[in-house]
């Protein structure tokens, strides 16, 4: 389906500028702090990432038939989002999980293959 593919390379972009050399390190202590410090920076970090939310849930809606509005929906895009931050966020414990000395474009294409297999898991048609 080509909403399910959408989906797809807009998660792969995503976890790609998140996972990128171009970001500092520290962005990821930003994330983790904005999301739980003061209010202001936690609008900032929801505000930057409310369009690409909000493309997701109206893919999901389109997909599931449901409101792009819809509680479950939202949560799938969320859900969706948040697995590609905490690769980012939590980049040492992935480290170690996975017994990896960095994440470069190698270790990044096996994250996107099992992100995409996410994907089509969740909107296949049994």
């Amino acid at each position: 389906h080509e909403l399910v593919e959408l989906l797809c390379r807009m998660l792969g972009d995503f976890l790609r500028v998140l996972l990128g050399h171009s970001l500092p390190e520290c962005y990821g202590k930003f994330v983790s702090q904005a999301a739980s410090g003061p209010p202001r920076a936690f609008r900032l970090l929801i505000r930057g990432l409310a369009p690409l939310r909000e493309t997701l849930a109206e893919a999901i809606a389109r997909l599931t038939g449901e409101s792009a509005t819809a509680p479950g929906t939202q949560v799938r895009a969320l859900t969706l989002i948040g697995t590609c931050v905490y690769f980012r966020r939590d980049r040492t414990a992935v480290l170690h999980a996975l017994k990896w000395k960095r994440i470069g474009a190698k270790e990044i294409k096996v994250i996107e293959r099992a992100i995409r297999a996410n994907i089509q898991a969740m909107f296949s048609r049994p």
